[in-house]
């Protein structure tokens, strides 16, 4: 029976990567691919802060961004759609599991495209604003996360810089296909973590970092 449900989670996973929704489509990204890598899920919540799980709120401003980006034209893979981690039932080191497949899940995409969806938090509540970070092992990436940066802080007064991400970090230097990792608001912050609970603002933020696609 355990056998069964290793290789049952390897077909989903396989057949996600076969379903990416490559549509016919019109607007100034119809000829671009996003896979969204939602950040945690599952047994990992991310930051937690009270009754506030970073998973929940990931999600759903993944899906309003998945929503914006086809209303400009591309088209979009969710690396989740509900509250599930992606590693493997059985792995002994289980957030290990589910960067590997993360990983093998974004650079099968055949996108144009990844963003990582994440929420910041420090011990320093003063900090503010949506960061765009970038791994060097693509050149591209640091415009990409130039310019985003600089489109989102535009839109929502903001001076966040953008950053490079640590090599030390896991994932993101395994990654093949260009792309950031957008940490959305800091839920330290009492401000931002209201206004990180609104759909509408969320929908807003989404709307603005579908946009900064078309500056690339």
């Amino acid at each position: 029976m355990k056998k069964y449900y290793v290789c049952f989670f390897f077909f989903c996973l396989f057949f996600l990567c076969l379903s990416f929704p490559f549509v016919e489509a019109q607007g100034p990204l119809k000829e671009k691919s996003f896979v969204i890598d939602v950040g945690h899920g599952g047994v990992d919540p991310g930051t937690v802060v009270g009754s506030i799980y970073e998973k929940d709120i990931n999600l759903r401003i993944s899906k309003f961004l998945k929503k914006e980006l086809e209303h400009l034209g591309a088209s979009v893979l969710l690396i989740r759609e509900g509250d599930y981690d992606l590693a493997s039932p059985l792995a002994m080191y289980r957030k290990k599991s589910d960067f590997d497949h993360r990983i093998s899940l974004i650079n099968h995409s055949k996108a144009n495209y990844f963003i990582s969806i994440h929420l910041n938090y420090l011990e320093d509540s003063s900090y503010d604003g949506a960061q765009v970070f970038y791994s060097k092992v693509l050149d591209e990436n640091k415009t990409i996360a130039e310019k985003v940066q600089a489109y989102l802080n535009q839109k929502l007064q903001t001076k966040r810089e953008s950053k490079k991400i640590s090599s030390s970090i896991y994932m993101y230097p395994k990654l093949k296909i260009p792309g950031v990792l957008v940490e959305c608001g800091f839920l330290s912050n009492a401000k931002e973590r209201e206004k990180l609970q609104d759909d509408a603002y969320l929908s807003l933020f989404a709307k603005y970092l579908a946009e900064s696609f078309l500056t690339i």
